[in-house]
């Protein structure tokens, strides 16, 4: 793998687009005074001669999806109080399976958590443009989706080098012998990574891990679907296109009024196989000719550009696919299949069993709101859950989302926050005062200070798992597209729960108000269970709520029938006549509703406390 030595050498997360070879890094480092060598990063992976081309080209770094390779498998642990306990149980869990972990490079992060480096000589990985997808896969089936951090496993990820110094610790990123991590303390450990290591690197040089492999060699094949080229010729589709919907529209292109739809699917489709970029145009555009009439060969390349660049997926629900459906399919006798296998009639020992599982997925899964009151009487938030939150405006539905934000993020739970009317600057705003506990209207003064940056740190740190997004007038279809974005390509992790402010602010295609309040309840519902998130969405009252004083019902909510069936869980809250604030859970699928709890918000700092009684 001899073409495959560049990388990135940055001072600092922002200093992107230094490519070196790799074996010019101690020489850039040396020319560093050891002080100063402060958050040093290098990518993750190493590029050939294209990354150098694409980054002079273009000027960054970013959207390159060229061919990568991979010489160390990366496992970072992040920085929580149990870190140290969960890098013991990996390196038992490899060891269990006879990895030799004496040969695998462990370190203490610098800041609180641990990298373990696994060398590529033991997984086998090729060279390839889609390493990253398959790294993804390859840490999912060998620890599971959220023991540690997937996000490092991204294209053009950086990744802090070791013996330089971590920025908010002062302390080194140190490489920790095998006896060390078993045995020394946490607090020895941080001791240690005061200076930097000196010691000797063990180098693996053996062959391939056959456990680690094997997992390798999966996690490949569960990212590669139809072909690995794809040639159109007399209007046929691939020969080992696996449904039938792949290959119709190989086959028969596409009409006016559908072609850009059917563009996407298709290029989505050549996408994962792993067709380079290039090849995936001239095949497009070989497509292309079967469109009635054929799109514009620019529009072709817009198309295919934005589907490399982007993560999407479409099932068999998806309306464009659907269209090229066909009885059969193997996947369309599937889900006949299942959809009759819904109609068993089950004894009271399957419904034990059945029980058994539901309570499994409760213990392991929910997410609490962070109020015990609540938490006390409501399980929890689980995937594919929709929660309401019902009140007049001026109440204090956004105040409360922002408290609830902030705790999710203290417990890193990753969350898409969708504040369809507020602007960044009164998000961040808000956030930051949560967070800091500083009140909101101070924050103006604190931003003009020269220390500002360094001030926020600790907030900056407590919303890693948080990404918002503040573009007005957007559909379901976006909010899901967005969502997977966030997941493939940002945070690299399932999201869990997803915030949106607020309803009304969503947009659907037309039909009366109350044709529109369905679809988008009906579509959260719906959405909540394809990508198996939590949503909380805030909502308005009607005017039976008064100024927000008079205690909400359920049917005191805009379009109040549809929204209360789709909902696991409303809360509707309201302020008495001598302005004390109270919560309600309304509706609680699976626990008691119509208990009522009064409410102590700190609405300079969002701050909420809710007791019971």
């Amino acid at each position: 793998m001899m073409e495959f030595i560049y990388t990135e050498f940055a001072k600092g997360v922002r200093d992107r687009g230094h490519v070196i070879p790799y074996t010019d890094i101690q020489r850039e480092l040396e020319a560093i005074p050891p002080q100063e060598r402060v958050d040093i990063f290098i990518n993750t992976l190493l590029f050939d001669r294209t990354f150098v081309e694409y980054v002079r080209n273009t000027g960054s770094v970013s959207g390159y999806l060229g061919p990568a390779y991979m010489l160390y498998f990366p496992i970072d642990v992040d920085g929580h109080e149990d870190s140290l306990y969960v890098a013991r149980d990996i390196i038992n869990f490899l060891e269990d399976n006879e990895v030799p972990v004496e040969y695998l490079r462990i370190f203490f992060s610098g800041n609180k958590g641990f990298h373990i480096m696994i060398p590529n000589a033991m997984i086998g990985a090729e060279p390839s443009e889609s390493i990253s997808a398959y790294m993804r896969n390859f840490y999912e089936l060998l620890l599971g989706k959220e023991l540690v951090d997937s996000s490092i496993y991204n294209h053009v990820r950086l990744f802090r080098y070791p013996n330089t110094i971590h920025s908010k610790s002062g302390l080194y990123k140190r490489e920790l012998t095998l006896q060390q991590l078993k045995s020394l303390t946490y607090s020895e450990i941080m001791e240690l990574a005061k200076s930097p290591y000196d010691g000797e690197i063990k180098y693996y040089r053996g062959g391939k891990i056959n456990f680690l492999h094997q997992y390798w060699r999966e996690a490949v094949n569960r990212s590669k679907t139809i072909v690995t080229q794809i040639n159109i010729s007399d209007n046929d589709a691939p020969e080992d296109a696996k449904y039938y919907c792949y290959k119709a529209i190989f086959r028969k292109g596409a009409e006016e009024g559908y072609r850009n739809e059917t563009a996407l699917r298709a290029a989505w489709i050549l996408k994962k196989t792993g067709l380079p970029f290039e090849l995936a145009v001239d095949t497009m555009k070989r497509l292309n000719t079967l469109n009635k009439p054929p799109l514009p060969d620019k529009e072709i390349e817009t198309v295919v550009k934005h589907i490399y660049e982007n993560d999407y997926k479409f099932g068999c629900s998806d309306r464009i696919l659907s269209r090229y459906c066909n009885t059969e399919c193997p996947i369309y006798a599937i889900r006949m299949r299942k959809q009759e296998e819904k109609k068993e009639v089950y004894n009271f020992h399957q419904l034990a069993i059945s029980y058994m599982n539901f309570a499994k997925i409760w213990a392991t899964q929910a997410i609490p709101f962070g109020h015990e009151a609540i938490d006390r009487h409501f399980r929890g938030l689980l995937p594919g859950f929709l929660v309401y939150v019902l009140a007049r405006p001026g109440v204090g539905k956004t105040s409360f989302a922002i408290d609830l934000l902030h705790k999710l993020a203290e417990r890193k739970i990753p969350t898409v926050f969708f504040s369809l009317e507020m602007s960044k600057a009164m998000i961040f705003e808000r956030m930051t005062s949560r967070a800091l506990l500083i009140p909101q209207d101070e924050m103006v003064q604190y931003a003009l200070k020269d220390d500002f940056m360094q001030m926020i740190e600790k907030a900056s740190e407590c919303y890693q798992t948080v990404i918002v997004n503040e573009k007005a007038g957007v559909d379901l279809e976006y909010i899901k597209n967005y969502v997977k974005l966030v997941e493939n390509s940002i945070l690299g992790r399932k999201v869990r729960v997803v915030i949106i402010d607020h309803f009304t602010a969503l947009t659907v295609d037309g039909g009366s108000p109350y044709e529109q309040a369905s679809k988008k309840a009906i579509g959260l519902q719906r959405l909540a269970k394809e990508l198996e998130v939590s949503f909380v969405v805030l909502t308005h009252t009607n005017r039976q709520a008064g100024r927000g004083d008079v205690e909400v019902d359920i049917n005191m909510g805009r379009d109040s029938s549809i929204i209360e069936d789709t909902a696991d869980l409303i809360l509707t809250m309201w302020l008495d006549q001598d302005d004390a604030r109270f919560v309600k859970i309304a509706k609680n699928r699976y626990g008691i509703s119509g208990l009522s709890f009064k409410t102590y918000p700190d609405f300079k700092c969002h701050v909420w406390e809710i007791k019971e009684g």
